[in-house]
């Protein structure tokens, strides 16, 4: 297992402020479930772990959707594109398998397995997948003067769609 906690770390700054905003909103998710975990899910009832599936859910499923938008947006390359959606579509296929019934029975024996999964692949990906992107995103914008905001939205536009600002923050 590789021991990873989610806390940011300067190394996963892609230098594009909505992927970066993205990835510590993923990261924060992840915090709730470790969280939950330290506590071995003592006190934690159905609805809030069913909630932190269902968002964990739903924020992959959106970030993948602007990630692969982007690519396409910025023409990268098929051969790139296609492996990086490729594990996209797998990452959410396991996350879309988490067996809700199985969460309510054992939380404990089902967060851990996802926490491993989420460990094993979310930093890999980031600093390897993402970062590969985001340096073709920023070489692009530079060489064809395509207009940021056409490929990336401002952090206050995230700030819209999520309903506050994420932020650095102390635990």
């Amino acid at each position: 297992m590789f021991d990873f906690s989610f806390d940011w770390r300067p190394d996963f700054e892609s230098g594009i402020e909505i992927l970066d905003t993205q990835h510590k909103k993923l990261f924060r998710i992840c915090r709730d479930m470790e969280q939950m975990l330290r506590v071995n899910c003592m006190g934690v009832t159905d609805k809030q772990l069913l909630d932190l599936v269902c968002e964990l859910r739903e924020f992959a499923g959106y970030h993948f959707y602007e990630e692969e938008k982007m690519m396409d947006l910025c023409e990268y390359p098929d051969s790139d594109s296609k492996s990086h959606k490729e594990q996209h579509a797998a990452f959410l296929q396991r996350i879309m398998q988490i067996n809700i019934p199985e969460l309510k029975q054992s939380p404990e024996k089902v967060l851990r397995a996802v926490q491993i999964e989420l460990q094993n692949s979310v930093p890999i990906h980031i600093l390897t997948e993402d970062l590969k992107l985001s340096a073709y995103v920023i070489k692009n914008h530079v060489k064809t003067g395509t207009p940021q905001g056409e490929i990336v939205k401002p952090a206050d536009e995230c700030e819209q769609i999520f309903g506050r600002k994420i932020g650095e923050l102390d635990v």
